[in-house]
């Protein structure tokens, strides 16, 4: 009897994960404004380690003064192709956690006293590098 009951248990389980699994929507890639829309292995090495950047600064709890900054400044010197390469690669990277786009991660980041002891941000600088971030995904209409 308590072998079938196991055996019940762990159907159910099975069946719960095999279900849910899947149950997150997909990421769906905005085309590069290239004309094969590939990159180089060196462009596509600094875009992950970028997108990994971005997601490792805004995971977890901001601790003001230790905020990687230059990421966020680094992400605004790309070109359009490496800056949507970068949203491209976060979405295929971290989507699936839940918490959306690079654009909603950034949207629902509290930037107001974003500062770091590292870098010459100043205390009010990280709205306005927000706005900026968000001024240019709207150009290239990345959503």
């Amino acid at each position: 009897m308590a072998a079938g009951v196991f055996a019940l248990v762990v159907a159910v389980v099975l069946a719960i994960y095999l279900v849910n699994r899947n149950s997150t929507p997909d990421f769906n890639q905005v085309p590069l404004p290239t004309g094969g829309g590939t990159l180089s292995n060196s462009d596509a090495q600094i875009v992950r380690s970028l997108a990994m950047r971005l997601h490792d600064d805004m995971a977890g709890i901001a601790i003001p003064g230790f905020r990687d900054t230059d990421a966020y400044s680094e992400f605004l010197q790309l070109t359009d192709v490496m800056f949507v390469a970068v949203y491209n690669d976060f979405g295929k990277l971290y989507f699936s956690e839940g918490d959306g786009t690079l654009r909603e991660w950034i949207d629902n980041e509290n930037f107001s006293y974003t500062f770091s002891i590292l870098t010459p941000w100043s205390i009010y600088q990280g709205n306005e590098v927000k706005d900026e971030i968000f001024i240019r995904m709207n150009a290239l209409n990345l959503q």
